[in-house]
Formats: structure tokens, sequence, C-alpha cells
């Protein structure tokens, strides 16, 4: 189904779902206000911050720094969720979203809004990650990835699109259901379901950057039991998908066997990413 074409200027909303993250905050909230305008592509966004159980101050920090921002509370639900509750209460044609440790370039809203001129109902683009775990720096989707040319195939290998780079109308996210409520995982099953199901516009262009440091979620110390937990998540979600098939539970099964071989060494997300590649478990 095309979708409805949408009124000029679009109306956006940002999301940022954020617990206990007072010192990292700002810098996400000033990289949304330092965005290049365009008032005949679209309105500065209103900008939600999901206030997931913070004890850190954060609410006292948004009333007196950012007014402007509106603030919705819950219990410590976590992202996905979080991400969900901050989509239904936004008023925009357009959401995006944005993790409380990681930036928005200038140019991001000026480079993703465009996509909804046609009839794509999601869009990302590239990020680029500091990695400060341990590594080198790298980019998602890596440099050499087209994600125009069937991101479904690509996301049934692995995830190559976060959250911070992701744009989609409003009445698109609220049909799918949002964020899956689960841990972990949670945004490779929703992207995945999304380019299964929908048609993606990809900018090639960094436009967002984030920052793995020692209190990501995806550096746990448990990271070894919580990617085998994901990975059966993704083996049962690929099972009832148009369009994959019984070599796609494998592909998962051979990342299962894998992260049981050598996810102790792991510290990171990106360790994974970088075993998975070596061993030729990631799309050429």
């Amino acid at each position: 189904m095309v979708p409805s074409l949408l009124p000029l200027p679009f109306t956006l909303s940002c999301i940022i779902p954020s617990k206990n993250r007072i010192k990292l905050l700002p810098r996400a909230l000033n990289s949304i206000k330092a965005q290049h305008p365009a008032p005949d592509l679209f309105h500065f966004p209103e900008i939600l911050v999901v206030d997931d159980g913070s004890s850190d101050g954060t609410a006292s920090m948004l009333a007196t720094d950012f007014p402007e921002v509106i603030v919705v509370r819950t219990k410590g639900i976590g992202p996905g969720p979080a991400r969900n509750v901050g989509a239904k209460a936004a008023k925009g044609d357009i959401l995006f979203f944005l993790d409380s440790d990681d930036i928005w370039l200038p140019a991001h809203l000026q480079s993703l809004s465009p996509c909804f001129f046609n009839d794509s109902s999601f869009a990302c683009s590239r990020a680029f990650n500091h990695n400060l775990v341990g590594g080198k720096n790298f980019t998602i989707p890596d440099t050499d990835v087209d994600l125009s040319r069937n991101a479904f195939s690509r996301m049934l290998q692995w995830c190559d699109m976060v959250p911070s780079a992701f744009a989609i109308r409003k009445d698109t996210f609220l049909a799918t259901g949002g964020f899956p409520s689960v841990g972990w995982g949670e945004d490779w099953l929703f992207f995945l379901e999304l380019c299964a199901r929908q048609k993606l516009c990809f900018i090639p262009d960094i436009t967002v950057e984030r920052t793995l440091h020692t209190e990501s979620l995806c550096t746990d110390q448990q990271l070894k039991q919580h990617i085998l937990t994901m990975l059966d998540r993704l083996k049962a979600a690929v099972s009832i998908l148009p369009g994959s098939g019984p070599e796609n539970q494998a592909h998962f099964l051979a990342l299962q066997k894998l992260a049981s071989e050598r996810g102790d060494a792991w510290r990171s997300i990106q360790d994974f990413y970088t075993a998975a590649k070596e061993a030729g478990l990631t799309a050429p």
C-alpha cells in the first residue's frame, strides 16, 4: 500500500529515551537545536524526552536548561518501549529518534526529510561510531554498504541500522506496533520487520555520531548471554517473516555457535560484529 502524501512543510518529532544520562543528554539535545533550518520542507521538531526512571536529577536539568522539551515519564521499561511511549505522545507527521549518548550532525534532518516526498515509509543514514571500549572506530552500516539494494536481505545477515539514524512516518510506526518489548535486540527485530514489509530510503551520508562507551547498553557484563538470547528471538522472528527461509534460521544458528565459542572474550557488540565478519557470517 502506497502511503498518502504528506502536506509540506512536514511536522517532525524527535524522541529521546533516557535513563540517568544527565551528563550526556544536553549534548544530544543541543545537536537537535543546531540543525540546519529548512522552512519549506519541515517545521523545527518538537522534542520529547522519555525519562525512563532517572534518579540523577535529569528532570530538574531539563526544566531549567531545556524548558521547551516535552518530558514523558516512565518507570524503567527499557529503550524500545520508551520510544514507543514517546511515539504515541508525539504530534509530528515524521518521527525521528536519538539516543541520549548520540548526536546528530547539523544536516541530519535536512538529509532525511526529503525521503518522505516519495512513497518511502522510513529512512536511515549512516552513523559514525567512536569506539571508546577498544578497537577501531567504525560506521553503521559500513562505508561500502548500500542499504538501498535489498535492505531486507542484509538485515537477515546483520543489523545495519541504528535508531539515532532512523526516521519513519508516524502512521507507519503505529501500524507496526513499534519496537518489541524485549531487553536486547529490539532495534534489530523492529528494523527486520520494517525492511520485510516497507520501503526504505537510504541516505549514504554520515549524519549521526555515536559513542560506544563503558556505560553503553551494548557493553553489558552479561554480553554473551544477551547475544544468545537475542539470536533466539531473531530465529523465531525470521520463521514467520515473508521472504525468509530455513537458511536464515541456519544463519542465526551459526551466529549462536560463534557467540557460544568466543563470546566470553568480547567486550562490546562491535567485537561480535568483527568476529562474525571474519567468519563470513555478515553480508558481503
